[in-house]
């Protein structure tokens, strides 16, 4: 295990690899796969707010073209039918949500997760260095550790920096 210069608490940084020309194909692929759907992800999010600001647009172009050439009757009946059905709308909203929340108001699916012990951490098939129960104890007392991992992802051994 090799040792890390001590630079002190505040100066101590991670190391950090910066080697993308030896990633392999397939993992830089994935990550430009994720990202792309990340982004899409991300302005489908934003879609509620360009859909409202094109209404508001969509609005204002037809009260400044449309308002003027119909008659103030007409237009006021199909005002009034809009707002009607969006209250109606509005209701079948509150009363689905109401009946949801009578359904499930006193049933909670939330689980905790199982822990895991000291022992099994240590018998696992994910260390393959022989550590002891008493090894790990002090790993997660420790503040800063620095983790060594062989190819397959295994932990093959920790330092204390």
């Amino acid at each position: 295990m090799r040792k890390l210069p001590d630079l002190g608490a505040r100066k101590y940084r991670a190391p950090i690899i910066n080697r993308p020309d030896q990633v392999p194909i397939r993992q830089r692929l994935t990550l430009a796969v994720l990202t792309g759907a990340l982004w899409a992800v991300w302005l489908y999010l934003w879609s509620p707010l360009i859909t409202l600001l094109l209404w508001l647009l969509a609005t204002w172009l037809g009260w400044r073209v449309v308002a003027p050439v119909m008659a103030r009757e007409h237009l006021l009946t199909s005002v009034l039918q809009l707002l009607a059905v969006a209250g109606v709308l509005g209701l079948l909203l509150l009363l689905w949500a109401t009946v949801e929340y009578l359904r499930f108001r006193n049933v909670s699916r939330r689980r905790w997760a199982a822990g895991v012990s000291t022992a099994e951490l240590a018998s696992s098939e994910l260390t393959h260095a022989g550590l002891t129960k008493a090894q790990i104890e002090a790993w997660q007392q420790s503040r800063r550790l620095l983790v060594e991992h062989d190819e397959e992802g295994r932990v093959s051994g920790a330092d204390q920096p």
